[in-house]
Order: C-alpha cells, then sequence, then structure tokens
C-alpha cells in the first residue's frame, strides 16, 4: 500500500509548483496555456479544499474554519441576498488563510515531518533561484515595471519582491552565526546575491524590504544596541548603493519618489472628490484618461478605505457584515454582484487586503482575520531564529494588510506561514542548501 504521506505531500507540491509557475508558463513560454487560468487556478483551490477539511484537527483551526462559514453565510446569503454558487466562488479568496495552517502542520507533525521540511525547504531554494531567469527574461521584455513578476507571472511584481526577502532571511538565518555578522554575510552570499532581481522591478516597498532584512539579522536583546553603532552606517552605505541602482534602471528620479508629496499621491491621492468623479466618468462615459490602467481608474490604495462608508450608504450595505463574499471574482464565468457591477470603478485596480475583507465581510471580517492571524503567532519558538523570523512575518502580513491583497493568494500563505511554523519545529538533521543538492528519501 502506497504510504498516506507520500500522496498527500506529492499532490500538495505537485499544487503548489503549478501555482507558483503556472504565470510564467503561460504567459511567455506556452501560450496558448492562458485559456486554462481559471481551470488551473479553480483545480488548485479543489484540492486545498479537500486537503484543508482532511486536516483540520485542532480546536484553534476548527474554530477558524466554522467562525469564516458562519460569518461568510451570514453576510452574503442572509444580509446580501446572495446565491449559494456566487457565495462559495468568493470563498475561494479565504482559502489560503483558513487551510494553510492546518494542512501545514498535519505534514510537520507526523513521523515524516522531517522529511516534508527538508523538501519544502528545498522548494524554497529552488524557486528563489528559479526568479532570476524569470524575471531577468520579463525585464528585458517589458522593462522595469509591474510585469516582472517572476515565474508568478505578469503582475506580480509585489508579491513576488516580498516572497523573495522572506525566503531569502529565512534561508540565511538557517546558517547564522549571530556572533559573527559579517562573516555570516560572507558565508550566505548566495543567498543575498538573489535579492538582486528585485531591482528589476518598480517594487518601492524593496527598499523597506532590505533594510528590515539586515536589521533582523542581529540578535534581538538589549546589547544590540551596540551592534547598531556599526550596523547602521554599513546598512546606510548599502541602502544608498542599492537605491542608485534601482533608479537607474527604472529610470526615476529621487527628489521625487522620496518626497512627502510622492508618497501622499501614491497612498491618498491628490484629492478624493478628483478621483472618483474621474472614475465615474470612465466607468460611465467612456472617458480616455492618462490614468486609466485596463480602461478603469487605479485609485489610490487609501482613498478606497475612505469611501467606503459612503458607498455603502448609497448602497444599502451594513458597515458591519459588508456586502457579502464574491465581490471580486466572478468576471469570468459565474458574473458578478450586482454590487461590484455597479461599483466597479471602486474594486478594480490595487487593492489592500483590509480593504478587500472591509468590503465583503465588514467590521466584522476585519475581526476574524485580525483574531485569525494573531492566533497563528501564539505558539512558542523553538528555534535560535525563531523570534527573528516571526517579526518579519508579522510585518510582512502587516504590511500587505494595508498595501495589496496577496494574501487572497494560496501559495503566498503556503509559502509565508511555512516560515512562520518552522520557527515551531527543529528537524533532526538540519540540511544546508547551498553546500550540496539534498537528497529527499
Amino acid at each position: 500500500m502506497v504510504e498516506k504521506y507520500l500522496i498527500y505531500s506529492r499532490i500538495f507540491f505537485v499544487t503548489l509548483w503549478i501555482m507558483l509557475t503556472f504565470g510564467f508558463v503561460s504567459q511567455e513560454i506556452i501560450t496558448p496555456l492562458t485559456s486554462l487560468h481559471v481551470a488551473v487556478y479553480l483545480l488548485s483551490d479543489i484540492v486545498f479544499l479537500i486537503m484543508g477539511l482532511l486536516t483540520l484537527r485542532t480546536r484553534r483551526d476548527i474554530t477558524v474554519f466554522i467562525s469564516f462559514i458562519l460569518l461568510g453565510v451570514i453576510s452574503s446569503m442572509v444580509f446580501n441576498r446572495q446565491g449559494l454558487v456566487i457565495t462559495l466562488n468568493g470563498m475561494r479568496s479565504y482559502f489560503g488563510i483558513i487551510f494553510a495552517f492546518p494542512i501545514l502542520r498535519w505534514f510537520m507533525s507526523g513521523k515524516n515531518a522531517d522529511r516534508f521540511m527538508h523538501s519544502f525547504d528545498r522548494l524554497l531554494f529552488v524557486f528563489l533561484v528559479l526568479q532570476v531567469p524569470c524575471i531577468l527574461w520579463q525585464f528585458i521584455k517589458y522593462g522595469a515595471g509591474d510585469r516582472v513578476g517572476g515565474s508568478l507571472g505578469n503582475w506580480s511584481s509585489g508579491i513576488i519582491s516580498s516572497l523573495i526577502y522572506s525566503i531569502s532571511l529565512y534561508l540565511v538565518s538557517k546558517r547564522w552565526n549571530y556572533n559573527d555578522y559579517f562573516g555570516s554575510l560572507r558565508k550566505n552570499y548566495v543567498y543575498i546575491l538573489l535579492l538582486l532581481p528585485t531591482f528589476f522591478n518598480e517594487t518601492k516597498a524593496s527598499f523597506i524590504y532590505l533594510v528590515l532584512y539586515f536589521i533582523l539579522l542581529l540578535r534581538l536583546r538589549v546589547s544590540m544596541v551596540r551592534q547598531l553603532v556599526w550596523i547602521i552606517p554599513s546598512l546606510m552605505i548599502v541602502v544608498t548603493g542599492v537605491g542608485a541602482i534601482y533608479l537607474k534602471v527604472t529610470n526615476q528620479e529621487a527628489d521625487r519618489i522620496l518626497s512627502y508629496q510622492f508618497f501622499k499621491e501614491y497612498l491618498f491621492g491628490e484629492s478624493t472628490d478628483h478621483v472618483v468623479e474621474l472614475a465615474l466618468a470612465v466607468e460611465d462615459d467612456g472617458l480616455i484618461v492618462e490614468e486609466t490602467w485596463g480602461g478603469i481608474i487605479d485609485m489610490p490604495r487609501f482613498t478606497k478605505l475612505i469611501v467606503v462608508p459612503s458607498v455603502f450608504r448609497d448602497g444599502h450595505k451594513s458597515i458591519w457584515w459588508g456586502a457579502g463574499l464574491g465581490q471580486f471574482k466572478g468576471t469570468n464565468v459565474i458574473g458578478m454582484t450586482p454590487f461590484s457591477k455597479r461599483f466597479f470603478w471602486l474594486l478594480r485596480g490595487s487593492k489592500p487586503w483590509v480593504f478587500y475583507v472591509f468590503v465583503e465581510l465588514g467590521i466584522l471580517g476585519l475581526i476574524w482575520v485580525c483574531w485569525t492571524f494573531i492566533s497563528m503567532f501564539m505558539q512558542p519558538t523553538s528555534t535560535s531564529n525563531g523570534l527573528n523570523i516571526k517579526l518579519y512575518i508579522a510585518f510582512m502580513l502587516l504590511f500587505f494588510f494595508l498595501y495589496n491583497d496577496s494574501l487572497s493568494s494560496l501559495y503566498f500563505c503556503s509559502l509565508l506561514f511555512y516560515m512562520l511554523m518552522r520557527t515551531h519545529y527543529e528537524p533532526a538533521d538540519e540540511p544546508h542548501l547551498i553546500d550540496s543538492a539534498d537528497k529527499d528519501k
């Protein structure tokens, strides 16, 4: 009889690799596959749903699942009178948050835990290396911009940069000697060089990732204040050099992108009323303006949050329960909800996860998400670098909560939550990925 672990792990890793590479393969190598985009990701969601239900074990995981079902059904089908199909389709955006943790916990708690962790660490390393040719290809073809999304495909520049920094820090910290900072940098130069592809897109958050990356390679204790005396000047030199490369590659001016006015316009826009009026003009009258992206206005992220309460009042929606699940799905097959059709100008384009959840599940949904995230960090760390990794993952969750909707992606949650859970588990035999091509037997 084939071992259950082998069946589950192969299904899991094959599904994960498909999600991590299908974008680039279908857009750049086998373009006819783009027509299968919806089907591929739907099948991936179904696989995660089945595996997630089969691996629900702990009280925490079961509570997260049941509370979401109750919240989603009451919001969508009771308060907003949506159909079952639209509601179920909308639930897919939350599968990563709900099921990635119990699936990973099942793999990491059994007798094959070490084997699974070695396999996943190798996946992370291969994924990191794979971004080099993919990003260079996209940069040469499209130039620096949102289409440089690595193996994830076009329009994934933000998420690929965040994953590259997170994975590199995780792999580096496993071999890190806190008593020899620069010696450890030399020892782990391969992982650090693999950060370079992030300079070939316009992800401005990479500067934040870079600074935090090197700070969290310090041992977090009171005595680290003395270390900062020489770490900060060194870090300033590195950031200045990286910044110069970034500005050169993306053809931007430092005075502009580092100004307060730039960040204000980037997050809020010049005028909320002006942006809303412009969006409505594009939506209703077909007005063509330079600010459009794909035929719609990409409203600044925080402007969207400001507009939501008035939109709810206009659409007769509850601020506590939201407009129901599925507002950001259904454009390909099932169809859009009446609310999403009416307020298409608001829902499309860049959207922070806080906006995503607020629109669909209201204030109660935000409370549910915050509680779910906090519960992930409750277990004490058991690895030497656990606190540093936890802080970095916590920053990533907070950042994406306020920046974009990457948390609706199964693969993003799987990778991020795995690195978080690894702070709770220490394999008996820790492999060094850049020392040898490890065997997974």
